[in-house]
């Protein structure tokens, strides 16, 4: 028996609208698995934190319109998360040309280039722990804030993040 209409969903009714939930996801997210588990978890929150209306359609229905609505919001974070990195790119590599560097072997264009696909390459939660320190100018405490984490905690993931930032301007043009 499904929800009735002004009932919150049972966890009973969700549970038999799961793999249909993901595969519409995983269809929508270019079969990137890791999005699709969470995209379908982010739905399945939203779905168990409001009332389902049967009167005004399909249990299914109403999961995948969720659904639609956080691949949308998805969609717009990777793009304005994008335009951040290309923006912060383009400010590491001014920063790099105003400091003391051999100028005879590198020009703007080549040093834009590097660092843009240096950070292209990292996971984007590493380019973004380090635009957030080196860019933005965040302290190692407000990190910790941030990303509720402990200060040794962040200061590992920054040496982390910028032993494969280095790793990234060696590969660079080698693929």
């Amino acid at each position: 028996m499904g929800p009735k209409a002004g009932t919150f969903v049972m966890a009973a009714d969700l549970r038999g609208e799961l793999e249909p939930l993901y595969a519409f996801v995983l269809s929508r997210v270019g079969g990137n698995q890791t999005v699709a588990e969470d995209l379908t978890q982010e739905t399945l929150l939203a779905a168990v934190q409001t009332t389902f209306d049967a009167s005004r359609g399909t249990l299914r229905a109403w999961l995948f319109g969720i659904a639609l609505r956080k691949i949308a919001d998805y969609v717009r974070r990777k793009a304005i998360s994008k335009r951040h990195l290309e923006d912060a790119a383009r400010d590491l590599a001014v920063r790099m040309i105003r400091e003391p560097l051999p100028m005879e072997l590198l020009q703007r264009e080549e040093v834009r280039a590097v660092v843009t696909d240096a950070l292209s390459r990292l996971p984007e939660s590493m380019a973004l722990l380090l635009i957030r320190k080196y860019f933005d100018g965040a302290t190692v405490a407000e990190l910790a804030i941030e990303l509720s984490g402990s200060e040794k905690a962040i200061e590992s993931q920054l040496t982390r993040a910028r032993a494969a930032f280095h790793e990234a301007v060696q590969r660079f043009g080698q693929e």
